[in-house]
């Protein structure tokens, strides 16, 4: 029971910061949306890695972007061929699944604390027994494609790993941007059947039409002073 309790305690205050943060809109009232959303997220161990991030490792290399430039294959290659270890992430879903924390993304309740990082990684006493039991070092990776267009990120990353080895994937600007189109488009289906409602952040006259129904109207919108 206190299990149970702790989880729905640690999930709906998530939920509430990931619908502001994430999906860029306020809270629903209903308690079955925050309910759908408990169902995608982690919220139990969430609460166990951040007590125990003190005693985790932090990344060797760092995948930093940018969306939709090949990042999720290349996390894939690295754990499949190279055997890396990839970030805890607190979504329950394919494309995040040991790939990227979200962490300086402000995903945990806007905390970027450099010293509460460590909680998306391995115990080092799990990368000790891997050399012990193996006879090589475990690497572990950050997949965050956001990270390169975030400009906190690379103060944050230096002051965790101060010599780390990060990897830029680039790609056609333009492909680059249809492809991002459409992943924007899957996401809001997703809150969709989430039920997260529409009430967008921002005042009326910056939300009104939004979100933008194609992608002129989307690149004329980010052309434009009212760009939420």
């Amino acid at each position: 029971a206190s299990l149970a309790l702790a989880r729905l305690g640690v999930g709906v205050l998530f939920a509430r910061h990931a619908c502001r943060t994430v999906f860029s809109r306020e809270p629903p009232d209903e308690l079955s949306a925050l309910a759908s959303l408990l169902q995608v997220t982690r919220p139990l161990r969430i609460a166990w890695r951040l007590l125990t991030a003190r005693f985790r490792t932090t990344p060797d290399v760092y995948i930093l972007g940018e969306v939709r430039c090949g990042t999720t294959t290349l996390a894939s290659m690295l754990r499949s061929e190279l055997g890396m270890s990839g970030p805890f992430t607190p979504w329950v879903h394919p494309l995040a699944d040991e790939k990227e924390s979200f962490y300086f993304s402000g995903h945990y309740w806007g905390v970027v604390a450099p010293a509460l990082y460590p909680l998306a990684f391995p115990l080092r006493v799990w990368r000790w027994l891997h050399r012990w039991l193996r006879g090589r070092r475990l690497f572990v990776f950050e997949g965050c494609a956001s990270y390169l267009s975030s400009p906190w990120a690379p103060r944050l990353v230096a002051a965790v790993t101060p010599r780390p080895v990060l990897v830029v994937c680039l790609r056609e600007p333009v492909e680059q941007h249809r492809s991002w189109w459409r992943l924007e488009q899957a996401s809001l289906a997703w809150a969709e059947e989430l039920r997260l409602g529409r009430r967008w952040l921002g005042p009326p006259h910056r939300t009104a039409g939004y979100p933008p129904k194609s992608f002129r109207e989307a690149v004329l919108l980010s052309r434009s002073a009212e760009a939420p």
